[in-house]
């Protein structure tokens, strides 16, 4: 069964630019023919924006760490490419 993340109250988790940390997830095949997992919750799953234990907090923190890495790549190409496009077509 479908819920909505505002019945648990975890509409303030899940915006941009915040990594949650999800601990007692079970992830299962949604379909016979799926390829990409769903994620089950239970009573005992609990998510965070802000983990306390060390293991938790170290992967969170990688996370940060690779998507800024990432946002930083991904800009500074399509800076490029937008310099080269100009560059082609107002020549």
């Amino acid at each position: 069964m479908l819920c909505k993340f505002q019945e648990y109250g975890y509409e303030d988790l899940c915006v941009e630019g915040n990594v949650v940390s999800v601990n007692n997830v079970q992830w299962r095949k949604c379909s016979f023919n799926s390829v990409i997992p769903c994620g089950f919750v239970s009573e005992i799953t609990s998510f965070s924006v802000a983990p306390k234990t060390p293991p938790m907090k170290e992967a969170a923190d990688k996370v940060k760490s690779l998507l800024s890495v990432s946002q930083h790549s991904a800009s500074f190409c399509i800076e490029k490419l937008t310099d080269v496009w100009l560059s082609v077509y107002v020549l």
